[in-house]
């Protein structure tokens, strides 16, 4: 199964010219940082700028961009750092789990994870997990419960002092309006505990799609790189 969704002429064109201004300043681009307006911040980037080179250059383009959101353009410093001036992070591989995780479909999901971080410290030396239901209740932070307790700044704060972090919640990616400093959102509560990349959707996700980026992005002899084992992903599952 595949999601496809049919984009206004006006987002498309958007997205070409974020495309055509990156590659004004170079034509090998590979990374690209957006901070953009809280209400563009639902808006799935990756496959948007994918679906633009798709356009340009056919579905074998030779090079493929990645897309980073940030809550602000002061925040593109702090992850252009090296490791060495970054936040220290903890070592080590970890998974949690929501509560009510109990149909097929997850729980097909949650032994997945379980089985793949098991082998993960020998890809990952730094790097956290989290499989749950997420909602949109109107709060900076999306609503997810583990163990009958619902996370709050001081549980996320926690769990994103790791290198890399993949959100398998829907909405997780949603980022809030807030001031440097704030917490605008998973996203900036990530950055500014030292988390160097989060994988993490803008929308409401199936258990399936999940499960098929997890399973690109754990493979025992994937890419070495974290981004481009994102990116396989993303070719072989666009939604």
């Amino acid at each position: 199964a595949e999601l496809t969704f049919n984009w206004p002429n006006s987002v498309r064109e958007l997205a070409g010219h974020v495309l055509r201004i990156s590659r004004e300043v170079s034509q090998d681009v590979k990374w690209i940082v957006l901070a953009v307006d809280k209400e563009l911040t639902r808006f799935p980037w990756q496959a948007l700028l994918r679906d633009r080179e798709n356009a340009e250059e056919g579905a074998q383009a030779k090079s493929r961009i990645v897309v980073s959101l940030v809550p602000n353009l002061g925040w593109a410093g702090l992850i252009l750092r090296s490791s060495e001036d970054q936040r220290p992070y903890n070592a080590g591989c970890e998974a949690k789990f929501g509560d009510d995780l109990d149909k097929p479909e997850h729980i097909e999901l949650v032994s997945a994870v379980q089985v793949d971080m098991c082998h993960a410290a020998e890809s990952f030396d730094s790097l956290a997990c989290l499989v749950a239901h997420g909602k949109l209740l109107g709060k900076a932070l999306p609503s997810v419960t583990i163990r009958g307790k619902e996370w709050g700044p001081e549980e996320w704060c926690a769990f994103f002092q790791r290198r890399l972090a993949v959100l398998h919640i829907c909405w997780g990616g949603v980022g809030q309006s807030g001031v440097l400093g704030d917490i605008g959102g998973l996203p900036t509560c990530a950055l500014g505990n030292g988390c160097r990349a989060l994988l993490a959707p803008v929308v409401e996700i199936p258990p399936w799609a999940a499960r098929k980026l997890h399973e690109k992005l754990f493979l025992p002899n994937g890419r070495e790189n974290f981004g481009l084992r994102y990116l396989a992903a993303i070719e072989e599952c666009p939604a």
